[in-house]
């Protein structure tokens, strides 16, 4: 019972009459806090796919999906899911097309592939609906030499090398179309001793990505990420969570990004706010509460009549299609998701990102809630004059609103009912991408020693040791060897060992830590849960160990 209907039971008609003007609607309040000096993963980007729904994606259509502009109801996807169709080459034009549809709107478009199933010749069943891996070694080695060449065909005509590639969708379903199921142990043979070693003696910069389950079973790559001979071949963790996951990434698996590449449900079509609601939460579920480095939905268009689309049937988007585009239009890759309150008040949501360079910021609220709520933002490490508010709700599709003052690093906004909101600003002074959040006076003991051997990005070779970085936990010092231009060796000098966090940090966090500079060439890595002040530390001496390489 609402509390209106009590109030008519407690008191006259006519008193409410003569009240009525003088009441105003209750607006919940909340308070999030934004802190931008903790950080947790990077994003990778958001996006759907193309399969099979290629020719339903009118010009129009692809601007709404694909461009990068500030263009009210344009959603900028940055990544397109395609299929490899198991015959010829791989290629057909009804599903390479949308590439090209993507890349004229935005250059830097994130494609990658997922075979369906191998080419029937190396199945049990000799045929594309169903069966298993025939997974012999002449097999596996044909099959491997197969999709380098279907990498090398799409660069070919399209001009791109493809970001990833996956050789199975949903090897845990045998169905009655495009299937093929495989064990943990065969993609673990599969990738360490052939798609692994023929992808890099080919020379592509193609990432592998598995195993894609259908309900984010970590089963399915347990085995291949735990050979460390297999391990370093695979890049990206990717899950579906139909009735399973999302499931968070062990530690264990190193620096391999964690992406959910298909999701959508099969209720009959609803196109409203309350399906978009319903996809803005799988989002912050997968990116915030299991560090999901990407989101893509199933369909672009749908080619049924369920919900299995953002667009339905004819190309009229869903509320979901923008709700989705509340993240993102404006977190693009690269940006680092920061802490910010989950739950600053009941069914009210949010999220937080940002850039350092350049400096932007981009908070997500969702309002679940039947009335407005007032909800007051306070930031942490982010200095900035103004947000720029975006609004999905019933009346409106990723609408851009009045901006709203900042002050004191705080201001407060009235979530409308029903509602996924973006709060994008500039940040005047924002943290810097080596920041260590402590109180204390830190120390610096340079002894970068280089071999001046000029290389054609800048580093010289030789061995550079950074500056050491004094946390409330102890010291970090990193060394890199730096040999034609690449980062080739690092190595831990000081690290904190007399906590209660040392084992963790010394068993798990500093191999991660290692490879994560290998792996990107850079300092620009990723927090290591569980050693937040040591990956920071981590992250300056390394770059303060590149910059004496440069000098």
């Amino acid at each position: 019972m609402t509390d209106k209907k009590l109030f008519k039971k407690a008191f006259p008609a006519f008193v409410l009459f003569l009240l009525s003007g003088f009441c105003v609607p209750q607006i919940n309040a909340g308070t999030a806090t934004v802190d931008a000096t903790t950080k947790y993963q990077t994003i990778r980007g958001f996006g759907a796919a193309s399969v099979w729904v290629g020719g339903k994606i009118s010009p129009a259509l692809a601007d709404t999906f694909w461009l990068d502009d500030a263009v009210d109801s344009h959603v900028g996807f940055s990544m397109l899911r395609t299929r490899i169709i198991p015959t010829g080459d791989g290629t057909q034009a009804a599903e390479t097309n949308p590439i090209s549809l993507a890349l004229a709107r935005n250059p830097n478009m994130l494609v990658f592939s997922t075979a369906w199933t191998p080419p029937t010749a190396y199945k049990d069943n000799g045929s594309i609906d169903g069966g298993t891996f025939n997974s012999t070694a002449a097999n596996m080695s044909a099959y491997a030499t197969w999709l380098v060449n279907y990498v090398k065909a799409i660069k070919s005509q399209k001009g791109i090398d493809l970001y990833a590639v996956s050789p199975q969708n949903e090897p845990d379903l045998d169905t009655t179309y495009d299937s093929c199921t495989w064990t943990a142990q065969q993609f673990q043979v599969f990738i360490r001793d052939y798609m692994g070693p023929a992808f890099q003696s080919a020379g592509l910069t193609t990432k592998i990505l598995m195993p894609e389950d259908s309900k984010d079973n970590l089963a399915k790559s347990a085995a291949a990420m735990g050979d460390a001979a297999c391990a370093p071949y695979i890049s990206i963790i990717g899950g579906h969570i139909y009735g399973g996951g999302p499931n968070t990434l062990p530690v264990s698996y190193g620096a391999a990004e964690h992406w959910m590449t298909e999701y959508s449900d099969y209720n009959n079509w609803d196109g409203s706010i309350t399906s978009g609601i319903t996809y803005a939460l799988s989002v912050h579920n997968c990116i915030v509460s299991h560090n999901f480095h990407a989101y893509v939905f199933w369909w672009l268009v749908n080619n049924n009549t369920d919900n299995e689309g953002l667009c339905d049937t004819n190309g009229v988007p869903a509320k979901r299609l923008y709700t989705m585009g509340n993240y993102s239009k404006f977190i693009r890759p690269g940006y680092i998701r920061v802490a910010s309150t989950v739950n600053p008040s009941s069914n009210v949501t949010t999220s937080a990102y940002i850039n350092t360079s350049p400096g932007k910021y981009v908070i997500i609220a969702i309002n679940n809630n039947s009335s407005a709520q007032s909800t007051t933002f306070n930031l942490t490490g982010i200095s900035t004059t103004s947000a720029a508010p975006w609004l999905t709700d019933a009346s409106n599709d990723l609408v851009q609103q009045t901006a709203v003052a900042v002050s004191g690093n705080s201001f407060t906004y009235n979530l409308p009912a029903y509602s996924v909101m973006s709060f994008v600003g500039s940040m005047v002074t924002g943290p810097s991408p080596t920041i260590t959040p402590y109180a204390g006076t830190p120390t610096f003991t340079a002894t970068a020693t280089p071999t001046p051997a000029p290389a054609a990005n800048g580093l010289k070779s030789g061995s550079f040791t950074g500056q050491t970085y004094t946390n409330p936990y102890g010291n970090v010092q990193v060394q890199v060897v730096i040999s034609g231009g690449k980062i080739t060796s690092v190595k831990t000098i000081q690290y904190p060992n007399g906590h209660q966090q040392s084992v963790f940090i010394n068993s798990q966090a500093l191999p991660l830590l290692e490879q994560e500079v290998l792996k990107a060439q850079s300092a620009q890595i990723n927090i290591i849960g569980g050693a937040t002040f040591t990956s920071q530390g981590y992250a300056q001496s390394v770059q303060s160990a590149l910059d004496a390489a440069r000098a």
